[in-house]
This record gives structure tokens, sequence and C-alpha cells, in this order.
């Protein structure tokens, strides 16, 4: 990369080598790539992060061009402002490139089902599950056309079989939300 763009990511290469190891692993290189081609396109006042303003734009942008009513995007803002604090996990009030690839790469998105699955599984509410809690879980309303739903199905088909087998307790803290 030669002239003012490659300056600029000579200038940020640091900001990405976590280890400051003068090299990009397969993890640090996935949050440059992101931050080039995702991040950087929406960054309006180009100070290498995403406000508040900036992150939901791109969400009303897209709502706009297919019409959406406004109680829609008043809906995704709301929405898009809960997601924007979650992420934002250093509260500086903007995402770095650390913090939007979380949310790009969905990683986000694949922790919040889990969490909502580990909600809706936790029948008693112990802060652990059973294989029959597992198992049940699939009856619950909320459960069927989830996201929880989606990221679990195999899982949960391999849990079924195994039922019968010595029922085996998993607890929140061995599966990190």
């Amino acid at each position: 990369v030669e002239g003012s763009r490659g300056e600029g990511l000579r200038a940020r290469f640091s900001h990405f080598d976590r280890d400051d190891d003068g090299t990009l692993t397969l993890d640090e290189a996935a949050v440059l790539f992101c931050y080039l081609f995702r991040l950087q396109p929406l960054d309006a006042d180009g100070d290498g992060a995403l406000n508040l303003e900036e992150f939901l734009a791109v969400a009303a942008s897209a709502l706009e061009k297919k019409g959406a009513t406004q109680h829609h995007v008043e809906q995704s803002a709301a929405e898009g402002r809960a997601i924007f604090g979650e992420l934002d996990a250093d509260g500086d009030g903007v995402l770095d490139p650390h913090e939007f690839y979380a949310y790009e790469s969905g990683s986000y998105a694949g922790a919040v089902a889990w969490r909502m699955f580990f909600e809706l599984a936790d029948g008693d509410k112990d802060g652990g599950l059973t294989v029959d809690e597992l198992v049940k879980v699939r009856e619950n309303q909320g459960f069927g056309g989830s996201a929880a739903y989606y990221h679990s199905k195999r899982w949960i088909e391999v849990i079924e079989a195994m039922k019968g087998s010595e029922a085996t307790r998993v607890s929140d803290e061995a599966i990190e939300l």
C-alpha cells in the first residue's frame, strides 16, 4: 500500500497489533479488515471509531430504503442505542474497531442469542441447566423461531440423543455467555 493510504495504515497498525510483536495474528487481522472495509466507510467524522449517530445512521438508511414507517425507524433507533451501549465496553461513547468487530462478526448477536437460550431453558431459574431442561426448552413458545433456536438447533438434537444417559448439570459459569 503506497501513498497516504499506506501511511494511514502504518500509523494505525499498532492499534491492531495488540501483542506489539510487529505482526498481526488471524484475530488481529480480522479486526483490521473489518475496520478498513466496514467501519471506515461508516465513520463520517473520520476519527477511526463510530459514535452513536454514525452507528444508528446505518440502520436508519436501510430502513428508509425499505420504506419503513416512522414507528419502525424509532423502534430500531431505541434497539440500536441499547446495542451500542452494550458494545461500548470501555464506556467512552464510541465503538473502536475492536468493539465494532464484535457486532460486525456476529459474535455479539450470538452471545445475545445464547443468553436468551439460557434464560428460556433454565426452567427452575437456578443458574444451571439439566439435560431435561435442555430438551424441554424446545416446547417453550419463546424459543421456536428465535435467534437462540437457530444458534442451538443442532446442539439440541445431540442433547436429545444423550437423554437417558447420566444427566449432567451445565452451569452458567461453564458456558461463557
